[in-house]
């Protein structure tokens, strides 16, 4: 009689190649193996092919929630989903650990205002699962050790002032955590993108003030906002080479660099016009015809630890006469043209000084390139 394909089992006994299928599923008994199947609608027998239990395997992985690379070490799912409870209102009669009894001490202080207890939820639960701060040491170590000198007394004192806040919890670490950890998409000469790293793999809040962290955190939200309503279209890069150029800017008593680089998807014009608040999207169908080719020119100060570019200008190439056919800044201003006080105010002085400097670094690119400029 043919043998089959695989070892058959008596009840109880565990060979290696299953015992590596428990550990794999997260099990460790025959018992536990089983309800994990019956669970999930599988047979619950010990006997199956490779082919069946590479199918469970893969459904365990399914099943599991995906991993944040911005958690912290100390981030713990059930004690997360505990805090969640106790801030819904369960668990007032439950004998909780310390932690949790001196969130509940938190919560119950708050008692009267749901929105309230409702902000020290959401800051509690994100300082849970991204910082360490739940810990119950002092703060200050001068003052002792007393429940007003502690890290949740400070997220408690925090959410009292939740109609104060300038922003969402959750929008600041939307921005932080796209720039240390979401990979971006590089465009290819034949049209494909690659992943490439983050835009600040080693972000950190030294050095960087509210105020600017408030401008950075706004103008990538309105570089985000309609992104997704925007179906992706990619065309093939012009070939053009871009422009890379470093120099000490005196006014600004800094080192900055200039950078050009061609647009290529619907998704980057549409971005680029949102923030720099002209139309540059209408000319999406002209880049996939390949008759016109979208550029962004961008200011960076390579003095400041951690810094976002600036964008300038945008400029459109006509492809075929190989010529400059526009050149604006935001809220279309022109280079070389006096523009009305009312959006100079809107744009600020710095932005101002960098689009005058611009038309310089234009020109610097034209002649490397060999483009003529017939409008700016």
């Amino acid at each position: 009689m043919p043998t089959t394909a695989h070892t058959l089992l008596i009840p109880n006994q565990v060979d290696e190649v299953l015992a590596a299928h428990f550990a794999a599923l997260g099990v460790g008994t025959i018992a536990a193996y089983k309800l994990w199947c019956y669970r999930h609608g599988l047979s619950t027998a010990l006997d199956k092919t490779p082919q069946a239990r590479a199918a469970e395997r893969g459904l365990f992985a399914s099943l599991q929630p995906a991993v944040d690379p911005a958690a912290s070490k100390e981030h713990d799912p059930r004690r997360a989903a505990l805090i969640r409870r106790l801030f819904n209102g369960e668990l007032a009669g439950e004998k909780l650990n310390d932690l949790l009894s001196r969130l509940r001490v938190e919560r119950n202080a708050l008692a009267g205002d749901p929105a309230t207890q409702k902000a020290l939820g959401r800051l509690v639960l994100h300082v849970e699962k991204y910082g360490h701060l739940l810990r119950p040491m002092p703060v200050l170590k001068r003052l002792g050790a007393n429940r007003a000198n502690t890290y949740i007394a400070a997220l408690g004192q925090l959410a009292r002032h939740h109609r104060d806040w300038l922003r969402s919890v959750e929008e600041f670490y939307d921005y932080i955590r796209h720039q240390k950890y979401r990979p971006q998409p590089i465009a290819q000469p034949d049209g494909t993108q690659v992943e490439g790293p983050p835009p600040q793999p080693n972000f950190c809040m030294k050095g960087r003030s509210a105020a600017k962290l408030l401008n950075q955190v706004d103008e990538w939200h309105e570089m985000l906002s309609g992104a997704e309503d925007v179906p992706l279209k990619t065309w093939v890069p012009t070939g053009l080479a871009g422009f890379c150029r470093e120099e000490y800017d005196a006014q600004l008593q800094c080192h900055l660099v200039w950078t050009i680089d061609e647009l290529c998807t619907s998704q980057q014009l549409q971005a680029e016009g949102r923030i720099m608040g002209h139309c540059v999207f209408s000319y999406t169908d002209r880049c996939l015809a390949g008759e016109t080719s979208i550029w962004s020119l961008r200011a960076l100060n390579a003095d400041a630890e951690e810094a976002l570019e600036k964008r300038v200008l945008t400029i459109a190439v006509d492809n075929r006469q190989r010529a400059v056919t526009q050149a604006r800044g935001k809220f279309n201003m022109a280079l070389n043209q006096r523009e009305r006080l009312e959006k100079k105010r809107r744009a600020g002085s710095l932005y101002v000084h960098l689009l005058r400097e611009s038309a310089r670094i234009l020109h610097l690119w034209t002649d490397e390139v060999g483009l003529v400029q017939k409008s700016a």
